[in-house]
């Protein structure tokens, strides 16, 4: 409780301050849990959730301020609960998957992501989240086969352009790294380190 407080003070000196917000957030959260009752917690100045031992929604919210905290065992512990509470929870089983990534955990992530394109075949962030997972292990052919689906899934998805890239150049697929930078840069023109790559490989490529 006395972290908590201090948490506390120190946001209302600099509520700005996002570390301390987070990790606000992930004691008040904890605190109420281990109550044992629904509590409601204010978490900013218009911002207020109930926690409810019995809610997978409250265990998602602690499992995400770990991950932001980059206590990555922790929050496997917390989606683990959100997902015994509710199994059919895709966003649980994502960033489940995202806390098995990085503990390096692949073969784990990579069945949380496919867990979650079970649940919503549409999902483009489980296919590029997987597309990293394969490229993370050097299985670039998979992966170029995971971003091309995340991007089936939503043309508009500039980071799976440049995740998709990235495994063609891994591959020595130079034109269609090349091809697949431009689509990123036609999608957020504000990748400037996307720029730099389009005008190395062009250079590279005699453009």
């Amino acid at each position: 409780m006395e972290a908590l407080h201090a948490y506390g003070q120190g946001l209302t000196l600099d509520p700005s301050n996002a570390q301390a917000r987070n990790n606000y957030e992930k004691l008040a959260i904890k605190t109420a849990l281990a109550q044992g009752k629904p509590v409601v917690l204010t978490l900013g100045a218009d911002q207020t959730v109930e926690i409810d031992p019995y809610s997978a929604t409250s265990y998602y919210q602690l499992g995400l301020r770990y991950l932001r905290n980059d206590e990555a065992d922790a929050a496997v512990g917390a989606l683990q609960q959100a997902i015994a509470l509710q199994p059919s929870s895709d966003v649980a089983h994502l960033f489940l998957g995202l806390a098995y990534t990085s503990l390096g955990a692949y073969t784990k992530a990579e069945a949380a992501y496919r867990r979650v394109i079970d649940l919503s075949p549409t999902h483009p962030h489980a296919y590029n989240y997987l597309g990293l997972v394969y490229h993370q292990q050097q299985r670039y052919r998979e992966a170029v086969k995971a971003y091309r689906q995340a991007i089936a899934q939503d043309p508009d998805y500039a980071v799976a352009y440049v995740n998709l890239a990235a495994s063609h150049e891994a591959l020595g697929q130079t034109p269609q790294a090349l091809a697949a930078y431009r689509q990123a840069l036609q999608h957020d023109a504000n990748l400037a380190a996307v720029q730099a790559k389009i005008d190395a490989l062009s250079k590279q490529l005699g453009q």
